[in-house]
């Protein structure tokens, strides 16, 4: 039950401007062209379009004080790291436009700013970690473009092929973990059972802030079949080339990414799937997941299994990211199994169960931030509780050679809505959790990598708000204080509007 908000923030390159100003041209002159050809044709009837605009803005103050040991080659204010304190402040703006302003044309847009408000340092790079609240590198002021993308959905053809979506722009693909990609995509529908995603264009990773390292490019496809009602099968392929550039040499990597997966869902009771991968042709990994909910005895059961058989490098977990081994190191190969269970035991109460096995192949691929576990958990929730408030309680068990602990959490809620719309519930909640390993990045160091550290027997206790204070604007609020290998206050405080 960590709660830890992750976000990953992009950089706008030259390359990607003219992409950029190339999308907002088609937006523009798209919109032109559909209503000019609207206007040429008599057909008998035609409906009204209303253009839509919805979006979100909010702002946010993160900070946190900490007290106790930390790495000594931290740079970060160093002689506060001598007395044992130190602190990070760090503002966020961020916006979020979304919509249609012609007919079959849609837009997103969304982009962020932030300024360091003490972290102590001028560092040129955003820590890849950073997002777990503050990082230890400075960055002065930077804004940042997330997404930035028009699509246009008309099908096209016939039944046999058609092309039924195209989108230009900075946008996400899934395949591509957390990177945006500044190019464009088009969907494919063949036979109306196979459905087709072609993509391509250049990435921009997160830290690169001036595109210095030269450019990183993929082509991928996706292609999916269904095979009956609630049936299907995918296969997928990308091509991925990124310069990376570690402190002593350059390096081109050039990595092909292959996935085939099976999923099939009986109706509302029972759903599984199963996906394999491949990296460079040489098998990665294998995953597998249950899912069964059986609304008439309130039961949800949920199994999940991963087998990687692969050391993770950077580049497959976080593309094109020299640093994610660096700091984080490399992760050997491993299995996992993950079961949870929830029944409802009447209107007011609530159990929940779970069991969580990770382990390593070999024993001596253990390391920091690697390692063999297990947890076991028991929760009891009551609710709802004068009809907005809920109480759970929870048991842990974690085990890791040679250590066993037990351990247990609170949690109180109030949630309730007093207004209509986004941003009318208030959300009031309290508590305490465990974290049997935990990391923080302020804790990591920025030097070398023996001074990176991981947290153990880590206890956190929080309290959030959000409260509405007017149509779509809110309050939204949150402290934790955290005991380990160091005393540590975070906060935030930020306003959300919503339209």
């Amino acid at each position: 039950m960590k709660h830890a908000e992750k976000t990953m923030k992009r950089s706008l390159c030259l390359p990607s401007q003219l992409v950029l100003a190339a999308c907002f041209a088609a937006a523009f002159f798209g919109g032109a062209m559909a209503a000019e050809t609207a206007s040429n044709r008599t057909p008998a009837r035609v409906d009204a379009f209303t253009p839509e605009v919805h979006g979100a803005f909010s702002t946010r103050f993160e900070g946190n004080l900490m007290r106790g040991a930390f790495p000594v080659g931290d740079t970060n204010a160093s002689a506060a790291n001598q007395a044992g304190e130190r602190g990070d402040r760090l503002l966020w703006v961020r916006g979020l436009l979304r919509g249609e302003l012609a007919r079959d044309f849609s837009f997103e847009a969304s982009g962020s700013f932030r300024s360091d408000l003490g972290s102590g340092t001028n560092g040129r790079f955003f820590n890849p970690l950073a997002n777990i609240y503050t990082g230890q590198l400075g960055f002065g002021n930077e804004a940042f473009l997330d997404t930035a993308f028009v699509t246009f959905t008309r099908s096209f053809g016939s039944a046999a092929f058609a092309l039924d979506e195209i989108k230009f722009g900075r946008f996400y693909r899934a395949e591509l973990g957390s990177l945006p990609l500044d190019g464009a995509g088009v969907s494919l529908s063949v036979a109306k059972r196979l459905s087709v995603k072609l993509y391509g264009g250049v990435l921009s990773p997160f830290y690169e802030l001036q595109d210095a390292w030269g450019s990183d490019w993929t082509v991928g496809a996706d292609l999916r079949l269904k095979i009956a009602s609630g049936m299907s099968a995918t296969v997928d392929y990308q091509f991925l080339r990124s310069a990376q550039y570690p402190v002593d040499a350059a390096v081109v990597t050039m990595d092909h990414r292959l996935g085939a997966g099976f999923s099939h869902r009986i109706g509302s009771i029972l759903g599984y799937q199963a996906s394999f991968r491949a990296l460079d042709f040489s098998p990665f990994d294998a995953r597998v997941r249950v899912d069964s909910i059986l609304e008439k005895i309130g039961l949800d059961l949920h199994l999940s299994g991963v087998a990687r058989f692969a050391t993770t490098n950077s580049n497959f977990v976080n593309p094109a990211n020299p640093y994610f081994t660096g700091v984080m190191g490399a992760s050997k190969p491993f299995c996992s199994v993950d079961l949870s269970a929830s029944k409802a035991l009447g209107r007011y109460l609530s159990v929940d169960g779970g069991y969580f096995f990770r382990g390593l192949f070999t024993t001596n691929d253990a390391s920091a931030f690697n390692r063999s576990y297990m947890r076991g958990f028991l929760a009891v929730a009551v609710h709802p509780i004068l009809d907005a408030l809920t109480v759970s309680a929870t048991g842990d068990v974690w085990a890791s050679a040679p250590r066993v602990s037990f351990s247990g959490g609170f949690d109180v809620s109030y949630d309730e809505r007093l207004r209509p719309g986004p941003g009318g519930r208030i959300k009031l909640s309290a508590g305490t959790y465990f974290s049997y390993y935990a990391y923080d990045t302020v804790d990591l160091g920025s030097a070398t990598g023996t001074n990176w550290i991981e947290k153990v027997d880590v206890r956190t206790w929080y309290a959030k708000a959000q409260i509405p204070l007017a149509a779509g604007l809110s309050l939204d609020a949150r402290y934790e204080f955290e005991q380990g290998i160091d005393i540590s206050h975070h906060f935030r405080a930020g306003i959300n509007y919503e339209f």
